[in-house]
């Protein structure tokens, strides 16, 4: 309600009085707040972990001088099973971050317009009140959805770094017999992962493009309110 009422979407005689918005807004706020910043550090931190395993793994296997079949089999395993993991992981999270992500840019919207650099909107003293909120709850959101985006980001970097590192990784492989090389081709072929790529309820796929995009999506529905 403040942040509608502050970019004139509801009327003054629609919004409590100031008493009433400064002793339950908080109370309504800050809770919703608390519980967004969370699960973006859980998002967050799950993600630098993810990160962090696939490079290692591949980091790992590319310091040998040679491989042998069973080895470069271990390898692909292991690396098929981490992004089990990651897959779990986004299945879990896809639907809660979609709403995150929805939400942040509501606010980095709202926050815009407040700026109103066209000057839309009449000033009042209440309204000049609510302009710093605005700007605060703003700011977190872009901070929030830049945290977000950028470590689901580097989890889809990891995996395009480790999917290359695979051809790497398969010229160190030492196969001695026709059959083990066939052998080796053809578990290749089943065991073929495609890059990693998180996305936000199958809606939004975190790349290292998002970002430019999202931004001038929301300047656009910005400047069209």
């Amino acid at each position: 309600m403040l942040r509608s009422y502050s970019v004139g979407l509801i009327g003054a005689s629609e919004v409590p009085s100031c008493k009433n918005v400064y002793i339950m807004g908080p109370i309504f706020t800050v809770p919703k707040y608390i519980f967004c910043t969370l699960a973006c550090i859980l998002y967050v931190y799950i993600c630098r972990f993810f990160k962090k395993v696939l490079t290692t793994h591949s980091e790992s296997v590319l310091e040998k001088e040679q491989l042998s079949c069973k080895e470069f089999r271990d390898y692909l395993l292991r690396h098929e099973r981490i992004v089990k993991r990651v897959k779990d992981f986004e299945n879990v999270m896809s639907l809660p971050i979609l709403f995150l992500v929805m939400y942040d840019s509501l606010e980095m919207i709202f926050g815009f317009v407040d700026l109103d650099p066209f000057g839309e909107f009449s000033v009042t003293a209440r309204k000049q009140n609510l302009i710093w909120f605005n700007l605060f709850t703003s700011l977190r959101a872009l901070i929030s959805f830049l945290c977000v985006s950028l470590a689901a980001a580097s989890v889809a970097s990891a995996s395009d770094r480790a999917k290359k590192g695979q051809q790497e990784i398969l010229k160190l492989v030492h196969a001695s017999t026709v059959q083990e090389k066939i052998e080796l081709l053809l578990f290749i072929k089943v065991h073929n992962c495609p890059p990693l790529v998180l996305s936000a309820g199958g809606c939004i796929y975190f790349t290292n493009s998002l970002i430019f995009t999202a931004f001038c999506s929301v300047l656009t529905y910005s400047l069209l309110m």
